[in-house]
């Protein structure tokens, strides 16, 4: 039995595929669209709720993807099942690691384990990385004005890169 299609489906596509030796009938076939999910791994505080408020989550919006945090999760599961699940969920995953936050580095490490793609945002006073996440690319900015158009260009590019296709207009 084979579990791949005989010709490849887009991810914007819905494809049934049946063989049989007798009749096949299909009912009742829904689809349901969902707006694609980042889940956004940072540090719950000041400068990086502004940068998710300012900067994160309209640049996703461009593409018509839907930002959340960790700490918008109202459930009555374990607070790390829901983040896996999220990350799960998500198409990407947007992670700030400027401050050494073990939490954030966990769900980094999740998230690569998961082979979700997952683009690193740091801030340019960062000294150095950690080891683990130093291979890694990671788009560094600036606070600043200036920072900011840089930071938003940066990362509208690689969502681009990893969604296939320029923002809505």
């Amino acid at each position: 039995m084979s579990t791949s299609l005989p010709h490849p489906v887009a991810e914007t596509q819905v494809g049934i595929w049946v063989t049989s030796n007798s009749e096949v009938i299909i009912r009742d076939f829904r689809i349901h669209t969902h707006r694609p999910k980042a889940f956004v791994v940072m540090q719950f505080s000041t400068p990086y709720n502004e940068l998710y408020q300012e900067v994160i989550a309209p640049v996703c919006l461009e593409y018509d993807i839907e930002a959340e945090r960790g700490d918008n999760i109202y459930s009555q599961g374990t607070i790390i099942s829901e983040i896996a699940r999220k990350i799960d969920e998500a198409r990407l995953v947007i992670a700030e690691i400027t401050p050494s936050n073990p939490n954030v580095y966990y769900e980094v490490g999740y998230s690569h384990a998961r082979a979700k793609p997952t683009i690193l945002i740091a801030d340019r006073k960062l000294d150095r990385l950690p080891f683990d996440v130093s291979p890694f690319r990671t788009l560094y900015y600036e606070n600043s004005i200036d920072g900011k158009r840089r930071i938003e260009e940066s990362l509208r590019r690689h969502i681009e890169a990893i969604v296939g296709r320029a923002p809505h207009s």
